[in-house]
Protein backbone atom coordinates (compact mmCIF):
# COMPACT_ATOMS: atom_id res chain seq x y z
CA UNK A 1 0.00 0.00 0.00
CA UNK A 2 2.86 2.56 0.88
CA UNK A 3 4.45 1.55 -2.50
CA UNK A 4 1.42 2.27 -4.33
CA UNK A 5 0.97 5.06 -2.74
CA UNK A 6 4.51 6.58 -3.39
CA UNK A 7 4.41 5.62 -7.18
CA UNK A 8 1.10 7.64 -7.18
CA UNK A 9 2.75 10.61 -5.66
CA UNK A 10 5.62 10.43 -7.36
CA UNK A 11 3.06 10.10 -11.13
CA UNK A 12 1.17 13.44 -9.46
CA UNK A 13 4.50 15.30 -9.30
CA UNK A 14 5.21 13.92 -12.54
CA UNK A 15 2.26 15.17 -14.08
CA UNK A 16 2.37 18.68 -12.27
CA UNK A 17 5.79 19.35 -13.69
CA UNK A 18 4.63 18.40 -17.47
CA UNK A 19 1.94 20.62 -17.15
CA UNK A 20 4.49 23.60 -16.52
CA UNK A 21 6.13 22.83 -20.08
CA UNK A 22 6.18 25.97 -21.65
CA UNK A 23 4.45 24.41 -24.91
CA UNK A 24 1.47 23.37 -22.46
CA UNK A 25 -2.16 25.27 -21.26
CA UNK A 26 -2.38 24.63 -18.02
CA UNK A 27 -6.83 24.64 -18.14
CA UNK A 28 -8.48 24.61 -14.77
CA UNK A 29 -11.19 21.93 -14.07
CA UNK A 30 -13.01 23.76 -12.10
CA UNK A 31 -14.64 26.86 -13.57
CA UNK A 32 -17.05 27.68 -10.73
CA UNK A 33 -19.58 30.10 -11.57
CA UNK A 34 -18.40 31.02 -15.03
CA UNK A 35 -19.03 27.31 -16.03
CA UNK A 36 -22.63 27.57 -14.71
CA UNK A 37 -23.69 30.72 -16.55
CA UNK A 38 -22.80 29.16 -19.51
CA UNK A 39 -24.63 26.62 -18.77
CA UNK A 40 -27.80 28.36 -17.56
CA UNK A 41 -28.64 30.22 -20.84
CA UNK A 42 -30.24 26.87 -21.79
CA UNK A 43 -32.99 27.59 -18.61
CA UNK A 44 -33.58 31.22 -19.78
CA UNK A 45 -35.06 29.87 -23.21
CA UNK A 46 -38.70 31.20 -23.62
CA UNK A 47 -40.73 29.39 -26.15
CA UNK A 48 -42.41 30.76 -29.09
CA UNK A 49 -46.48 31.13 -28.66
CA UNK A 50 -47.26 32.70 -31.85
CA UNK A 51 -45.07 33.62 -35.11
CA UNK A 52 -46.31 36.20 -37.73
CA UNK A 53 -44.96 36.79 -41.31
CA UNK A 54 -44.17 40.56 -41.84
CA UNK A 55 -47.39 41.25 -43.89
CA UNK A 56 -49.42 40.34 -40.53
CA UNK A 57 -47.17 42.29 -38.30
CA UNK A 58 -48.41 45.39 -40.45
CA UNK A 59 -51.80 44.52 -40.16
CA UNK A 60 -51.57 44.67 -36.53
CA UNK A 61 -49.92 47.56 -36.64
CA UNK A 62 -52.23 49.60 -38.89
CA UNK A 63 -55.18 48.40 -36.61
CA UNK A 64 -53.62 50.37 -33.58
CA UNK A 65 -52.49 53.29 -35.55
CA UNK A 66 -55.77 53.46 -36.60
CA UNK A 67 -57.67 53.75 -32.90
CA UNK A 68 -57.47 57.43 -31.25
CA UNK A 69 -56.75 57.48 -27.17
CA UNK A 70 -57.68 60.64 -25.95
CA UNK A 71 -54.43 61.92 -24.30
CA UNK A 72 -53.42 64.79 -22.56
CA UNK A 73 -52.26 68.49 -25.00
CA UNK A 74 -52.40 71.46 -23.75
CA UNK A 75 -54.17 73.46 -26.08
CA UNK A 76 -56.41 76.41 -26.53
CA UNK A 77 -60.42 75.90 -27.46
CA UNK A 78 -61.71 79.36 -28.93
CA UNK A 79 -65.73 79.50 -28.24
CA UNK A 80 -67.51 79.62 -31.65
CA UNK A 81 -68.71 82.35 -33.15
CA UNK A 82 -71.71 82.80 -36.03
CA UNK A 83 -70.49 81.63 -39.13
CA UNK A 84 -70.95 84.15 -42.73
CA UNK A 85 -71.73 82.07 -45.89
CA UNK A 86 -70.93 84.09 -48.36
CA UNK A 87 -73.52 84.86 -50.51
CA UNK A 88 -71.94 83.75 -53.90
CA UNK A 89 -71.60 80.25 -52.68
CA UNK A 90 -75.01 78.44 -53.70
CA UNK A 91 -75.36 74.79 -53.48
CA UNK A 92 -78.36 72.91 -53.83
CA UNK A 93 -79.65 69.35 -52.86
CA UNK A 94 -82.50 67.15 -52.81
CA UNK A 95 -84.75 66.67 -49.60
CA UNK A 96 -83.28 63.76 -47.21
CA UNK A 97 -84.62 60.54 -48.38
CA UNK A 98 -84.58 61.98 -52.36
CA UNK A 99 -81.96 59.71 -54.00
CA UNK A 100 -82.96 61.58 -57.55
CA UNK A 101 -79.76 62.48 -59.52
CA UNK A 102 -78.91 66.17 -61.14
CA UNK A 103 -79.45 65.83 -64.91
CA UNK A 104 -75.76 66.86 -66.35
CA UNK A 105 -75.00 70.24 -66.34
CA UNK A 106 -74.97 72.64 -69.73
CA UNK A 107 -72.94 75.74 -70.75
CA UNK A 108 -74.09 79.25 -71.07
CA UNK A 109 -73.83 81.79 -73.41
CA UNK A 110 -70.09 82.34 -72.34
CA UNK A 111 -69.45 78.59 -72.78
CA UNK A 112 -68.86 77.55 -68.71
CA UNK A 113 -71.34 74.86 -67.26
CA UNK A 114 -74.60 76.42 -64.37
CA UNK A 115 -73.33 74.05 -61.65
CA UNK A 116 -70.93 71.18 -60.48
CA UNK A 117 -72.09 67.75 -59.34
CA UNK A 118 -70.38 66.98 -55.97
CA UNK A 119 -70.89 65.82 -52.32
CA UNK A 120 -72.11 68.29 -50.71
CA UNK A 121 -70.85 67.94 -47.48
CA UNK A 122 -67.61 69.15 -49.55
CA UNK A 123 -68.42 73.06 -48.89
CA UNK A 124 -68.11 72.29 -45.15
CA UNK A 125 -64.44 72.73 -44.80
CA UNK A 126 -65.23 76.04 -46.96
CA UNK A 127 -67.12 77.39 -44.87
CA UNK A 128 -65.22 76.38 -42.20
CA UNK A 129 -62.30 79.23 -43.99
CA UNK A 130 -64.16 82.27 -42.90
CA UNK A 131 -63.16 83.88 -46.15
CA UNK A 132 -63.42 87.78 -46.18
CA UNK A 133 -62.18 89.73 -48.94
CA UNK A 134 -59.02 90.31 -50.21
CA UNK A 135 -57.97 86.89 -48.69
CA UNK A 136 -54.84 84.68 -50.12
CA UNK A 137 -55.46 81.13 -49.57
CA UNK A 138 -53.27 78.17 -49.65
CA UNK A 139 -55.31 75.04 -51.33
CA UNK A 140 -52.20 72.67 -49.92
CA UNK A 141 -53.33 69.10 -51.76
CA UNK A 142 -55.31 70.25 -54.79
CA UNK A 143 -56.58 67.28 -55.74
CA UNK A 144 -60.45 67.81 -54.56
CA UNK A 145 -61.65 70.27 -57.68
CA UNK A 146 -65.05 70.96 -55.73
CA UNK A 147 -63.11 72.56 -52.45
CA UNK A 148 -60.93 74.74 -54.96
CA UNK A 149 -63.91 75.95 -57.13
CA UNK A 150 -66.39 77.04 -54.16
CA UNK A 151 -63.35 78.72 -52.52
CA UNK A 152 -63.23 80.70 -56.12
CA UNK A 153 -67.08 80.86 -56.65
CA UNK A 154 -67.35 83.15 -53.30
CA UNK A 155 -65.17 85.94 -55.06
CA UNK A 156 -63.76 87.21 -51.97
CA UNK A 157 -60.27 85.67 -52.81
CA UNK A 158 -57.50 88.09 -53.94
CA UNK A 159 -55.08 85.46 -54.81
CA UNK A 160 -54.91 81.79 -54.68
CA UNK A 161 -52.09 79.12 -54.76
CA UNK A 162 -53.38 75.15 -55.64
CA UNK A 163 -50.41 72.92 -55.09
CA UNK A 164 -49.73 68.84 -55.66
CA UNK A 165 -46.87 67.04 -56.17
CA UNK A 166 -48.31 65.57 -59.78
CA UNK A 167 -48.75 67.07 -63.10
CA UNK A 168 -52.03 65.24 -63.91
CA UNK A 169 -53.57 66.59 -60.62
CA UNK A 170 -53.34 69.98 -61.24
CA UNK A 171 -54.15 69.70 -64.92
CA UNK A 172 -57.71 67.80 -64.05
CA UNK A 173 -58.21 70.57 -61.49
CA UNK A 174 -57.22 73.27 -64.46
CA UNK A 175 -59.94 71.51 -66.68
CA UNK A 176 -62.69 71.95 -64.09
CA UNK A 177 -61.95 75.59 -62.88
CA UNK A 178 -61.75 76.58 -66.77
CA UNK A 179 -64.79 74.98 -67.27
CA UNK A 180 -66.75 77.52 -64.77
CA UNK A 181 -64.35 79.98 -63.75
CA UNK A 182 -64.27 83.26 -66.07
CA UNK A 183 -60.46 83.60 -67.73
CA UNK A 184 -60.02 86.58 -66.31
CA UNK A 185 -59.38 85.18 -62.85
CA UNK A 186 -56.67 83.50 -64.58
CA UNK A 187 -55.00 86.20 -66.80
CA UNK A 188 -55.08 88.65 -63.69
CA UNK A 189 -52.88 85.83 -61.74
CA UNK A 190 -55.39 85.59 -59.16
CA UNK A 191 -55.09 81.47 -59.24
CA UNK A 192 -51.52 79.98 -59.61
CA UNK A 193 -51.25 76.31 -59.77
CA UNK A 194 -47.88 75.08 -59.00
CA UNK A 195 -46.46 71.33 -59.15
CA UNK A 196 -43.87 71.26 -56.20
CA UNK A 197 -43.43 68.50 -53.02
CA UNK A 198 -45.42 70.43 -50.98
CA UNK A 199 -43.34 70.12 -47.58
CA UNK A 200 -40.24 70.85 -49.17
CA UNK A 201 -41.70 73.86 -50.73
CA UNK A 202 -43.44 75.16 -47.43
CA UNK A 203 -39.99 74.44 -45.56
CA UNK A 204 -37.66 76.40 -48.36
CA UNK A 205 -40.09 79.56 -48.82
CA UNK A 206 -41.49 82.53 -46.92
CA UNK A 207 -44.75 83.15 -48.23
CA UNK A 208 -47.57 83.42 -45.95
CA UNK A 209 -51.52 83.02 -46.39
CA UNK A 210 -54.72 84.06 -44.49
CA UNK A 211 -55.85 81.22 -45.37
CA UNK A 212 -54.84 77.59 -45.71
CA UNK A 213 -56.80 74.29 -46.30
CA UNK A 214 -55.01 71.40 -45.91
CA UNK A 215 -57.02 68.72 -47.65
CA UNK A 216 -54.68 65.60 -47.03
CA UNK A 217 -54.44 62.89 -49.37
CA UNK A 218 -56.25 59.80 -47.06
CA UNK A 219 -57.81 56.25 -47.29
CA UNK A 220 -60.59 58.30 -48.62
CA UNK A 221 -63.33 55.56 -47.79
CA UNK A 222 -66.82 56.65 -50.17
CA UNK A 223 -64.00 55.87 -53.37
CA UNK A 224 -62.65 52.59 -51.88
CA UNK A 225 -65.93 51.13 -51.32
CA UNK A 226 -66.56 51.71 -55.05
CA UNK A 227 -63.55 51.63 -57.09
CA UNK A 228 -60.99 49.04 -58.00
CA UNK A 229 -58.50 51.23 -59.96
CA UNK A 230 -55.85 53.24 -57.44
CA UNK A 231 -57.64 51.74 -54.20
CA UNK A 232 -55.26 51.99 -51.23
CA UNK A 233 -57.01 49.04 -49.44
CA UNK A 234 -55.94 46.60 -52.14
CA UNK A 235 -53.06 44.31 -51.63
CA UNK A 236 -49.41 45.17 -51.35
CA UNK A 237 -50.56 48.91 -50.06
CA UNK A 238 -50.53 48.33 -46.43
CA UNK A 239 -47.32 49.85 -46.55
CA UNK A 240 -48.68 53.08 -47.87
CA UNK A 241 -51.67 53.41 -45.82
CA UNK A 242 -49.08 53.03 -42.50
CA UNK A 243 -47.38 56.19 -43.60
CA UNK A 244 -50.30 58.45 -43.93
CA UNK A 245 -50.51 59.40 -40.91
CA UNK A 246 -47.01 60.65 -40.36
CA UNK A 247 -47.50 62.35 -43.23
CA UNK A 248 -50.96 63.85 -42.96
CA UNK A 249 -49.15 65.24 -39.35
CA UNK A 250 -46.38 66.89 -41.49
CA UNK A 251 -48.43 68.33 -43.68
CA UNK A 252 -50.72 69.78 -40.80
CA UNK A 253 -48.28 71.36 -39.67
CA UNK A 254 -46.78 73.01 -41.92
CA UNK A 255 -50.02 73.99 -43.24
CA UNK A 256 -49.99 75.78 -40.16
CA UNK A 257 -46.63 77.57 -40.60
CA UNK A 258 -47.58 78.75 -43.78
CA UNK A 259 -50.61 80.49 -42.25
CA UNK A 260 -50.65 84.47 -40.83
CA UNK A 261 -50.79 85.05 -37.44
CA UNK A 262 -54.54 85.55 -36.86
CA UNK A 263 -55.13 83.26 -39.86
CA UNK A 264 -57.31 80.30 -40.46
CA UNK A 265 -56.19 76.73 -41.09
CA UNK A 266 -58.83 74.27 -41.94
CA UNK A 267 -57.70 70.71 -41.52
CA UNK A 268 -59.59 67.93 -43.88
CA UNK A 269 -60.05 64.44 -44.55
CA UNK A 270 -62.74 62.24 -46.29
CA UNK A 271 -62.63 59.05 -43.96
CA UNK A 272 -64.22 57.96 -41.08
CA UNK A 273 -60.76 56.67 -39.51
CA UNK A 274 -60.40 58.36 -35.79
CA UNK A 275 -56.73 57.64 -36.74
CA UNK A 276 -56.27 59.86 -39.74
CA UNK A 277 -58.84 62.64 -37.69
CA UNK A 278 -58.52 63.58 -34.03
CA UNK A 279 -55.21 61.87 -33.42
CA UNK A 280 -53.62 63.93 -36.34
CA UNK A 281 -54.91 67.35 -34.56
CA UNK A 282 -53.98 66.08 -32.02
CA UNK A 283 -49.91 64.99 -32.61
CA UNK A 284 -49.79 68.40 -34.85
CA UNK A 285 -51.10 70.28 -31.99
CA UNK A 286 -48.77 68.40 -29.67
CA UNK A 287 -46.04 68.89 -32.19
CA UNK A 288 -46.61 72.61 -32.32
CA UNK A 289 -47.55 73.34 -29.06
CA UNK A 290 -45.22 71.17 -26.71
CA UNK A 291 -42.51 71.16 -28.89
CA UNK A 292 -42.01 74.04 -30.75
CA UNK A 293 -44.14 76.48 -28.50
CA UNK A 294 -46.45 77.77 -31.13
CA UNK A 295 -49.20 79.60 -30.15
CA UNK A 296 -52.42 77.89 -31.81
CA UNK A 297 -56.04 77.23 -31.18
CA UNK A 298 -58.54 74.40 -31.89
CA UNK A 299 -61.47 76.48 -33.10
CA UNK A 300 -65.44 75.03 -31.96
CA UNK A 301 -67.80 74.88 -35.12
CA UNK A 302 -71.09 74.46 -33.31
CA UNK A 303 -72.49 77.08 -35.29
CA UNK A 304 -72.08 75.25 -38.49
CA UNK A 305 -73.59 72.07 -36.77
CA UNK A 306 -76.52 73.92 -35.93
CA UNK A 307 -76.85 75.81 -39.72
CA UNK A 308 -77.16 72.45 -41.53
CA UNK A 309 -77.79 69.61 -39.23
CA UNK A 310 -81.49 69.28 -41.19
CA UNK A 311 -79.00 68.35 -43.98
CA UNK A 312 -75.94 66.35 -42.69
CA UNK A 313 -76.05 63.68 -40.11
CA UNK A 314 -72.80 64.95 -37.57
CA UNK A 315 -71.03 62.78 -35.45
CA UNK A 316 -71.19 63.60 -32.07
CA UNK A 317 -67.98 61.93 -30.57
CA UNK A 318 -64.84 64.30 -32.23
CA UNK A 319 -62.60 66.09 -29.92
CA UNK A 320 -61.10 68.24 -32.55
CA UNK A 321 -63.59 68.76 -35.37
CA UNK A 322 -66.67 67.50 -37.29
CA UNK A 323 -67.63 64.55 -38.63
CA UNK A 324 -70.49 63.60 -41.76
CA UNK A 325 -71.33 60.41 -41.59
CA UNK A 326 -73.53 59.68 -44.48
CA UNK A 327 -77.09 57.31 -43.46
CA UNK A 328 -79.34 56.34 -46.45
CA UNK A 329 -81.86 59.47 -46.01
CA UNK A 330 -78.50 61.85 -46.43
CA UNK A 331 -75.93 60.06 -47.87
CA UNK A 332 -73.03 62.31 -47.61
CA UNK A 333 -69.08 62.24 -46.48
CA UNK A 334 -67.63 60.70 -44.27
CA UNK A 335 -65.90 64.41 -44.41
CA UNK A 336 -63.95 65.59 -41.53
CA UNK A 337 -62.80 69.03 -40.87
CA UNK A 338 -60.96 70.86 -38.02
CA UNK A 339 -60.86 74.57 -37.81
CA UNK A 340 -57.14 75.92 -36.24
CA UNK A 341 -56.05 79.30 -35.61
CA UNK A 342 -53.10 80.59 -35.82
CA UNK A 343 -52.64 83.05 -32.22
CA UNK A 344 -48.72 84.05 -32.96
Amino acid sequence: MKLKNKKKRENNKQSAGHSQDSNQVNIPMDRGPTHVHNRSNLYEFVPVKAVYTEEELLTIQEEKQSVYTHGEVKFERIPDSSIQIPTQLKAYTFERGNISRFPPPRPDNDGLLDYYVMDAAVLLPVVALDLVNGDSVFDMCATCEGKALAILQTLMIDDMLCMDKTNSQLSDLAMVLKSYIPRSFFDNNKVRMWTAKVLKWCATKEELFDKVLVDVPCTSDRYAAREAKHNIFRPGKIRERMELVEMQKQLLCAGIKKCRPGGTVVYSTSTLSPGQNDAVVHAALDQLCEKEKMDVAVQDMDSIVKSFEHVFNFYKGCRFGQLVVPTLTANFGPIYFSKIRRIS
